[in-house]
């Protein structure tokens, strides 16, 4: 069992995205991993609280930040978002549908001004400085399983302080209209 390098350096801004902006808004974040599911299935997950279900507008509009703020970390490390993010599958964007009723990237530019670029860039350099390890761990293991690369007391020292841009304004839902449908 070995781990996908390009799967990994593709989710490491995505990734760093959504949990970055998680800690700007003070939701709680277990950890950031490598999650084996099959010999040929592994993927990045960032553990990240979900919100209540009596969530008020605010913390949804929060959440659904975060959830785009995977796509807003792809477009500051390489210009453009995959648009796997645009999947009906996709479950930043199902999150989004549900708490807001509205597309995924109607949330993106909102995102992208709340980001911090020198915490979004000590995150990303944290993540791949540990993962040399981490593969090596599940190399050596060979067992499905979750493999963590950063845990909430790492986080919490690399994320120390981060505060969300005054310009980060959640889109909010106009009365009478309905939310616009994704392609």
């Amino acid at each position: 069992m070995k781990p996908n390098d390009e799967v990994f350096e593709q989710a490491v801004p995505h990734e760093a995205g959504h949990v970055l902006l998680a800690y700007c808004f003070r939701i709680p974040v277990k950890h950031i991993a490598y999650r084996i599911t099959s010999e040929v299935d592994g993927r990045i997950i960032s553990a990240i609280a979900e919100p209540s279900r009596t969530a008020k507008e605010e913390e949804k509009r929060s959440h659904c930040l975060v959830a785009s703020a995977g796509m807003a970390g792809e477009v500051v490390a390489a210009g453009v978002y995959d648009r796997a993010n645009l999947d009906p599958r996709n479950p930043d964007k199902k999150l989004v549908r549900t708490l807001a009723g509205a597309a995924l990237t109607d949330f993106l530019q909102p995102a992208q001004d709340a980001r911090n670029k020198q915490a979004f860039d000590r995150l990303c350099s944290a993540l791949r400085e540990r993962y040399p390890d981490v593969r090596d761990q599940i190399v050596s293991s060979g067992e499905p399983g979750t493999y963590p690369l950063l845990v909430k007391e790492d986080l919490d020292e690399i994320l120390a302080g981060v505060t969300p841009s005054r310009k980060a304004k959640a889109p909010r839902k106009r009365s009478g209209s309905k939310a616009k449908r994704s392609s």
